[in-house]
């Protein structure tokens, strides 16, 4: 009797992949790593290891908490790494697996995606009121997973938006392949804000039919940050100058999560902390009023004093 398709990934599922990657990830990609390899190298495996649409697949199987903890993980680590490194990493010095951060960054959100076209869940509020009942239930716990991935993947792509337009500028040589593949980059993560905005709209839609008014304000939000930032597409794409739609426009309208019940959640925006094994682990402080943040009230807890700080400046920014 042939063995199902997917027996291979139940299996590792069932033998505790999902947190052994997450913990892999955060270690590999944490600035204090002291792996003994070079920095592009760790950077070149940690990108390997979280190709969007096979990370998508994993956590669609997976224990939703552990599936959340390792997408937000491979959100913060891919975001810092194309803060910290080159375009383009190779995997030990051989010409065979080149890894872009910055491409392996929007891919997340985008395999996502994908999982609701593979799965038949729709795409956009037109569709939700025909699923079955089993399938609602899947997209309801993907829904969930893309409002803490896009919660945290929008401010950061954001932030990294200004560094690729300005490397989109690099001069000849070696700096121009850098500066071509932050142009690709650039223009990759606008389009995925686009994309998103069905995806949102859907979730919006949905939040709305089951009466859930927060939820829904929290998607409807979502649904103004992606277009905001799929509006800087039209404004000149990688080569856009003034007209930027960067971090203080899309801070406005960020909502937090529309479900943080499923992992702590560090209030500020542009996190990107990789200690402890795993983010379901991640420790809170509230921050007491001490970020300084237009309208932050000392409301929201953060996971570090390097965040409190950062958060402070956020809302400043905003």
């Amino acid at each position: 009797m042939p063995r199902p398709a997917r027996s291979w990934l139940s299996a590792a599922v069932s033998a505790g992949y999902l947190p052994c990657l997450e913990r892999l990830t955060r270690t590999m990609a944490s600035p204090a790593c002291t792996y003994p390899v070079a920095a592009e190298e760790r950077a070149a495996m940690v990108l390997e290891l979280l190709q969007g649409r096979g990370l998508a697949v994993l956590a669609l199987h997976g224990e939703e908490q552990e599936a959340a903890a390792l997408v937000v993980t491979a959100v913060k680590a891919t975001a810092g790494l194309a803060s910290a490194v080159k375009a383009t990493v190779v995997m030990f010095g051989g010409g065979a697996s080149e890894w872009s951060p910055l491409e392996v960054f929007t891919d997340i959100p985008s395999g996502l995606r994908c999982m609701f076209r593979e799965q038949g869940l729709g795409e956009d509020s037109s569709d939700g009121g025909r699923l079955p009942a089993h399938q609602r239930t899947r997209q309801a716990r993907l829904l969930r997973l893309l409002s803490l991935c896009l919660a945290r993947w929008l401010p950061l792509c954001a932030a990294l938006l200004p560094r690729a337009r300005a490397e989109a500028g690099a001069g000849t040589g070696a700096e121009a392949r850098v500066g071509s593949e932050a142009a690709v980059g650039a223009g990759a993560l606008l389009r995925t804000g686009r994309g998103m905005v069905r995806l949102v709209g859907l979730a919006r839609g949905t939040a709305e039919g089951r009466g859930d008014a927060r939820a829904a304000e929290s998607w409807e939000r979502l649904l103004a940050a992606c277009g905001e930032l799929a509006a800087g597409e039209g404004t000149g794409g990688a080569d856009a100058g003034e007209d930027d739609r960067d971090l203080p426009a899309i801070a406005a309208l960020l909502p937090p999560p529309c479900d943080v019940s499923v992992l702590p959640w560090c209030s500020n925006p542009l996190c990107t902390s990789l200690e402890g094994d795993s983010e379901a682990g991640l420790q809170l402080v509230a921050c007491g009023g001490r970020c300084g943040g237009a309208g932050c009230g000392g409301e929201g807890p953060c996971c570090c004093r390097a965040c409190v700080v950062e958060r402070g400046s956020w809302h400043a920014a905003a």
